[in-house]
């Protein structure tokens, strides 16, 4: 996954940089302020983008904005100070998929890249409507409705259920195929263990047949 890192100070770019490239992530650019982030992006083409929300110039909700206006699908995930829940929620309404509270600690930041990239593979398996299964209704599409903030966020057990239900009714491919399509999609293989209930040895067995 190519990642752009969106702060104004250099200590936490390198901070985030440190952190994602030790787990395997690769940051493609940084930016200091929002205008920079909307015209590296452009360029650049990452799959994510870490976004603080106070910067000079252009802060990070009008930086989502305008990258979500050239790119409807942009993944960005929001770094906050403790006490801006206000303009946490206003980067979720305009389109951000995550947020993270500073300092930024390793094992929150990958946990939310890897539940961002479980949402995505989880939306992109469901193979057709069904009356008694469906993919839960994603509180970001209506954050106002949402009483609290981890409930517009935390959607990650909502899309296990209908995905592992469809497992189960057989309304999608075999789990191994699932477990195939999710490595492609760079899920980290406990999640896919869990997911598809194959053990981790089974799924990296998976990964030597199809060199993936």
């Amino acid at each position: 996954m190519k990642v752009m890192i969106v702060d104004d100070t250099v200590f936490m770019r390198m901070t985030i940089r440190r952190i994602l490239e030790s787990n395997g992530f690769e940051v493609i650019g940084e930016a200091s302020d929002g205008a920079e982030a909307t015209m590296k992006y452009k360029t650049l083409q990452p799959d994510l983008v870490i976004m603080d929300i106070s910067m000079p110039r252009m802060d990070g909700i009008e930086a989502v904005k305008q990258i979500k206006l050239y790119d409807e699908g942009a993944n960005i995930i929001m770094c906050s100070l403790q006490g801006q829940r206000a303009s946490v929620m206003e980067a979720i309404k305009a389109g951000a998929k995550g947020y993270l509270v500073k300092p930024v600690k390793e094992d929150k930041l990958v946990r939310e890249i890897q539940k961002l990239q479980f949402n995505a593979a989880t939306r992109a398996m469901f193979r057709r409507p069904s009356a008694d299964v469906k993919p839960a209704e994603d509180p970001t599409d209506n954050p106002a409705d949402s009483e609290g903030l981890e409930d517009v966020i935390n959607t990650q057990a909502d899309y296990t259920d209908a995905f592992l239900k469809g497992v189960e009714q057989g309304y999608m491919e075999s789990k191994r195929e699932i477990a195939t399509n999710m490595i492609r999609a760079g899920i980290a293989i406990g999640i896919i263990s869990a997911c598809v209930e194959l053990s981790e040895e089974e799924i990296d067995a998976f990964k030597s047949e199809y060199n993936l």
